[in-house]
Order: structure tokens, then C-alpha cells, then sequence
């Protein structure tokens, strides 16, 4: 009852209002947010009062932050980056940073758009960010935590819940057109569909390869294969077997593992700098073969080796290690499996 009591005199300025016996404003037993101020503040930033420009996305990136959040959302940040690096660096559609001016010992404050400056900032072409700022008269009476729930009104929930299509969602509905209508997963018009969904053009992308990661996976199935996953411990088994039995086959080899996905070339030369030291230091002929056994993470990343990565990977390695050394080493390509019979069926 004191709150309340405090909200109406408050509101009413009783203290100095001459319709009002009190000459004091209460004594609430603890305070709570303003709601009514808030919605003042969100009023007037929604209804456009305070002007819209365009500044340094570099200096606006260097201003502090209210933090609203409990946490930030990693693939929302980076769907609004790749919006914006497809309107090649273009922020005319992205909400505005809302700034209040000398919040904190005359130093401004971002109170709202953290998502859309750091997907801004993350952008290959983006120079400028929409920014209002919110002079000192309208925020001051604002508690931080008030200013803080002004940015939580600023992002609530809607009236009418509805979740957004997500990725994983996409990627069930390409598979259900290939699968009954037998439409290629990258058909032109499968893009044009996921570009009207929202999604930006690299998110497109990602969902068409694991689409087809699912399509080839059921057709695998449906032959009673299964694709083999070298990460799961059974297979990562099997791998170092193959290792140790080119290694131990002949005392001049060196043998290594690689994905496809991830070829590191830094793994390369420390191996071969590590192997050439040992031999050194027991005095012996530095081993002049070497064998990678290349793995596939999934079809996508088999077809990229087949059609043109592996060619480039070969050549890269035959000019480093054969053509431009003096004690050239032989490198041989080999590709591990990449599918099994389907033992449980």
C-alpha cells in the first residue's frame, strides 16, 4: 500500500499540487520500476520523436552497454550479419542502436541493438549503423534497471505467439520435396523458396548441404549402408590401425590422418619437422614417404575432394615436398572408406 500510495502522489507531483492536502510524496517501503515512465520512453522512440542517422559503426562498436540479456544469441547474430553483408553492407532495414547520451558520468550508454552493432561490426562491408539518441532530459529520472526494462518492452513478446521457421525446419522440408517430387536439393527454385522464408544466401547454402547430407543418408539406408563417421570411437580405432600399419609396413614412411573438411597443413610440417628431428637425433636417414589417409566428413565434403579439392590439395604438396626440395619426399593421397554394410539390419 505504500508503493501504491507513493505511485499516485508521485504521479500527481502532491508535494507542490495544490488539489492535494499531502505535502510530501509518501514513503514507500521499497521502490519499484516505472512502468508508466518507461512506456513514455519506448512511446517516443517507436513513434520515430527522436531522429534517426547514421554513424561509425567502429565508434559506436567502442560505446558501453546496458546489458539486457542473460546471454546473446550467436546464430541470430550471425543471420543479421549475412543480411547485411548481402545488402553489401547496407543497414537502412536494421533496427536503429538506440544511445543514451551522458548516462554514465557523461559518458554515453547503448541501451538497445547489441545484436544488430555486432552483427554490423562483424560485416565485411558494413561502415555505418542507424543509431537514436536519447538526450540526457529524456533518461534521467530512469534508474538503470528502469532503462534496462525500457530495452526488454523494446524486444517483447508478441500478442500472438508464433515461432519462426527455423533451419532444421528447412532443411525437413527440402528433404520432403526430393524425397516425393524427386527435385534436386539445389534446384533453383528450392532457393528462391528458402531466400522468400528469410533465410539470407549463406544460410541458404547450409541448408542445402545438410539437406543432402540427409537425402544421401536415406539412400545409403535404404541400400543398407551406412556412412562412416571417423569422429565416433569405433571408427577413430580403425583409423589409427590404418596409421600404424602404413607406419610399421616400412621404416621410411610417415603416416598420417587427415578430414577432408579440415586438411591442416600446420599438422603436416610439424609431423614431417618432428619425424626429420627424431631421425636426426638417433642418427639415422631422414624417411622421405609419406602416406595421409584421407577421410570424408560427409558427402558434400566427398564431392568437393572428388571434383576439385583433392587435385588442388595433391598439387600444393607435390610442388611443397617434391618439386621444390632438395631431398624431396614421395606424398601419396590415399582415401579411407566411406561407407559399411549396415550390420544391424
Amino acid at each position: 500500500m505504500t508503493v501504491r500510495e507513493h505511485k499516485i502522489l508521485s504521479d500527481n507531483n502532491a508535494r507542490t499540487n495544490d488539489k492535494y492536502i499531502n505535502k510530501y510524496n509518501g514513503t514507500p517501503k521499497y521502490m519499484e520500476p516505472d512502468v508508466d515512465k518507461m512506456q513514455d520512453l519506448i512511446d517516443k522512440i517507436t513513434n520515430k520523436e527522436f531522429v534517426i542517422t547514421k554513424e561509425d559503426v567502429n565508434k559506436v562498436y567502442k560505446i558501453k552497454r546496458l546489458q539486457v540479456r542473460v546471454e546473446d544469441y550467436t546464430e541470430h547474430r550471425r543471420n543479421i550479419r549475412e543480411k547485411i553483408d548481402e545488402a553489401n553492407g547496407n543497414t537502412d532495414k536494421c533496427n536503429p542502436i538506440v544511445i543514451y547520451e551522458g548516462r554514465m558520468a557523461g559518458e554515453d550508454v547503448i541501451g538497445d541493438g547489441n545484436h544488430t552493432l555486432d552483427a554490423a561490426y562483424d560485416s565485411k562491408y558494413c561502415s555505418e549503423v542507424p543509431v537514436i539518441r536519447v538526450k540526457s532530459e529524456y533518461h534521467k529520472k530512469l534508474t538503470n534497471q528502469e532503462l534496462k526494462g525500457v530495452s526488454n518492452l523494446l524486444n517483447k513478446k508478441p500478442e500472438i505467439e508464433k515461432v519462426s521457421m527455423t533451419p532444421a525446419d528447412a532443411v525437413k522440408y527440402i528433404v520432403g520435396v526430393s524425397e516425393t517430387s524427386g527435385t534436386p536439393y539445389n534446384s533453383n527454385g528450392n532457393k528462391v523458396f528458402l531466400e522468400k522464408c528469410g533465410f539470407a544466401k549463406a544460410a541458404v547454402t547450409r541448408i542445402l548441404n545438410k539437406a543432402k547430407e540427409e537425402i544421401d543418408a536415406n539412400k545409403f539406408a535404404a541400400s543398407n549402408k551406412l556412412w562412416i563417421h571417423y569422429d565416433k570411437p569405433e571408427n577413430k580405432k580403425r583409423l589409427q590401425k590404418k596409421v600404424e600399419l602404413y607406419s610399421m609396413r616400412d621404416t621410411n614412411t610417415i603416416c598420417i590422418a587427415l578430414p577432408s573438411a579440415m586438411f591442416r597443413w600446420d599438422t603436416i610440417w610439424n609431423t614431417l619437422y618432428e619425424s626429420a628431428e627424431l631421425q636426426k637425433e638417433e642418427k639415422l636417414k631422414r624417411k622421405s614417404n609419406l602416406v595421409i589417409l584421407v577421410h570424408h566428413k560427409n558427402t558434400t565434403w566427398y564431392d568437393k575432394w572428388k571434383s576439385v579439392l583433392g587435385a588442388q590439395i595433391y598439387n600444393k604438396l607435390k610442388w611443397h615436398l617434391t618439386e621444390s626440395q632438395k631431398e624431396p619426399y614421395m606424398v601419396d593421397l590415399i582415401e579411407m572408406p566411406t561407407t559399411m554394410i549396415n550390420d544391424l539390419d
